[in-house]
């Protein structure tokens, strides 16, 4: 899921953060992300993704909403 989004260029940049918007179309088990914990998980492995697939990221937070 993760991977898919930065493929999809879900992951959108703004001047203090980043932010990843997850519509309903796009989950194929919506279950699994109503656990806050499964959303921090997440969040974190698109964190790592996105600063070792783009060399001059900086470190931003990111924000998930589902």
């Amino acid at each position: 899921m993760g991977k898919s989004l930065i493929d999809r260029k879900e992951v959108k940049v703004s001047h203090h953060f980043r932010y990843v918007m997850i519509e309903n179309d796009i989950l194929k088990d919506s279950t699994l992300f109503q656990f806050p914990l499964a959303l921090q998980k997440l969040g974190l492995f698109i964190l790592e993704l996105y600063q070792s697939e783009k060399k001059k990221a900086s470190d931003k937070p990111l924000v998930i909403s589902v």
